[in-house]
């Protein structure tokens, strides 16, 4: 029932080989000046109320080798990659925390670990691979934290591993069917995202096709990839079309359009008849299948051109109307 803090002048025992305070209302944090006890093989402070972050002068402390145990107190912030330190340990108790971030991959060198619980805290991310170093590993308890992706396949190729606890968190994925997972009773994965397949007595739905889901997803975002670069160069090519019809029916009417701004002259035949020379061959310009053009001089002196349409061939009249029309300047019917 001791309380209070653990005093610092507890490194001041250089000698200690074994420090065992569990079961008692100590509070505080883990003072750091616990790094100076260098000979220390046992560390048990489990099951009191400590807080704060995990000192890594205490984590440093390569001779730990039976037990380093931290469990059932208040401890937070993340677990210092100077756990690798712990390369003589055998056991590593560390549930029941506030420990938080990503399990650091430097626990893999703790070759000799056999013992590992990092069970009730709020790890996330995946599964380190580095933990399939650890091949003396014996009980594995990474239960009620956030960790998420799949199963790692390493998991099945520790062959001393003798439990399995991955239940309460966000794994998903296929459950393997070698190594440990052949023994339900030894292997807890309940309450995880979306788990499937592994043997029949872990009761999970069977998995989808592996191959058609992958192949599927591709051929979706394949053709969604090529509707939307199809829509895209569509759009702008009906817009395309649609500027340039409207620019060329702007150009188009603007070249049949005559801005006519001053009245036509007023010719009589006789006057037409005596500037072209009386329609002299001189002056033929032009000869077409509906008319001869001549060149003619007004009174005035302007040079004026003058077709005169012969009537006799089939087709004048129509042609004439049709040249009229072209300029605008006709718009009655002819009968």
């Amino acid at each position: 029932m001791l309380t209070g803090e653990i005093p610092s002048s507890i490194g001041n025992l250089t000698l200690l080989n074994r420090f065992y305070l569990p079961f008692n209302h100590f509070y505080g944090e883990i003072p750091q000046s616990l790094g100076n006890c260098r000979q220390l093989i046992e560390l048990e402070l489990s099951n009191n109320n400590l807080s704060g972050s995990i000192p890594r002068e205490v984590l440093g402390l390569s001779t730990i080798s039976i037990i380093f145990s931290l469990a059932h107190n208040q401890l937070n912030g993340s677990l210092p990659s100077q756990v690798g330190s712990l390369i003589n340990l055998g056991k590593l108790d560390l549930s029941y925390n506030k420990l938080i971030g990503p399990i650091p991959s430097s626990i893999g060198k703790c070759l000799v670990l056999g013992w590992l619980s990092l069970a009730f805290n709020s790890f996330h991310g995946e599964i380190p691979l580095a933990l399939s170093t650890l091949r003396g590993l014996q009980e594995l308890d990474v239960s009620h934290n956030n960790l998420s992706g799949e199963i790692p396949s390493f998991l099945t190729q520790l062959t001393d591993l003798k439990y399995l606890n991955l239940s309460s968190n966000k794994l998903e994925g296929e459950v393997p069917k070698q190594g440990v997972f052949l023994n339900a009773s030894v292997v807890s994965i309940f309450e995880n995202r979306n788990l499937c397949g592994g043997i029949v007595e872990l009761n999970l739905p069977p998995c989808k096709s592996n191959t058609s889901k992958p192949l599927w997803t591709n051929k979706v975002r394949v053709i969604a990839t090529v509707m939307a670069v199809l829509s895209y160069f569509i759009l702008h090519l009906c817009l395309f079309i649609f500027w340039y019809q409207k620019k060329k029916l702007k150009k188009n009417t603007s070249s049949i359009e005559f801005p006519f701004k001053q009245n036509f002259l007023m010719v009589s035949y006789e006057e037409l008849f005596r500037a072209s020379d009386g329609f002299s061959e001189i002056n033929v310009i032009g000869k077409g299948r509906y008319g001869t053009i001549y060149k003619a001089t007004t009174q005035e002196g302007r040079l004026v051109a003058v077709k005169v349409l012969n009537l006799g061939h089939i087709g004048a009249l129509k042609s004439f109307v049709s040249e009229c029309r072209t300029l605008g300047l006709y718009d009655t019917e002819i009968s």
